[in-house]
């Protein structure tokens, strides 16, 4: 999915196994090579189905909240989720 945007990818932690948080490298700044990172998390609720978060407090998704909700909405889409608001 990274490979959809220029210039980010992406590394795949499962660091439990009912949940898998995805860190995506956005390129930042002025063009000097700087990232942001956007971290979103997926949660497996078993039979309740998955929940996918994009936390504000977060690696840097506060500061990049425009580019880490539109990974978010393109990655739900691709799953073809559906949004819950809270």
């Amino acid at each position: 999915m990274a490979a959809c945007y220029d210039g980010v990818s992406v590394l795949v932690e499962k660091e439990d196994p009912e949940f898998i948080t995805l860190f995506f490298a956005v390129p930042w700044g002025d063009g000097d090579g700087e990232n942001a990172e956007i971290e979103i998390t997926v949660y497996n609720l078993q039979r309740d189905g998955l929940v996918m978060s994009l936390e504000a407090d977060a690696a840097d998704n506060n500061g990049a909240w425009e580019d880490g909700a539109q990974i978010a909405e393109d990655l739900a889409d691709q799953l073809e989720a559906t949004p819950l608001e809270v």
